[in-house]
């Protein structure tokens, strides 16, 4: 299982989270019929890091993820963005790598969040509020 599916399932799986947004969870994209609130997780980086060596002393990616939580008011979406923080504080399944530089995911570093407004006329005269999540994956 991939990261990103690891994490929808982690996120699928967490009533704070799903009573919000039920299944409306999304890798890389959201689909055109999903309506607010929604959740869209996306790998937006990756970086070789020294610190993470496999024991053959191969690198491995350190990926930072985004996610991305969709709702219509701001308050609304700092209660989104709450339970998802709360629901990946503890996330720890997965690994990342192929064979030999495969390494075992010990957690999300939450590095902050920033806000957009996002106008959707053809849809809801009032807009869409997304908060942009993001987390740094740490492994051994």
């Amino acid at each position: 299982m991939s990261i990103l599916a690891a994490i929808a399932s982690e996120l699928k799986a967490t009533t704070a989270v799903s009573d919000i947004v039920g299944t409306q969870i999304a890798t890389a994209r959201a689909a055109r019929t999903h309506t607010v609130p929604y959740v869209v997780i996306q790998r937006i980086g990756q970086e070789l890091q020294t610190q993470h060596q496999t024991a053959r002393g191969d690198m491995v990616e350190a990926p930072t993820l985004q996610v991305d939580c969709y709702e219509s008011t701001v308050a609304l979406v700092e209660i989104l963005k709450a339970a998802v923080i709360d629901a990946l504080d503890h996330f720890t399944r997965g690994t990342i790598g192929n064979g030999a530089n495969t390494a075992t995911i010990r957690g999300l570093l939450y590095r902050g969040s920033s806000d957009e407004f996002i106008s959707t006329r053809d849809k809801d005269p009032d807009g869409t509020v997304r908060r942009e999540l993001e987390f740094e994956v740490a492994y051994v």
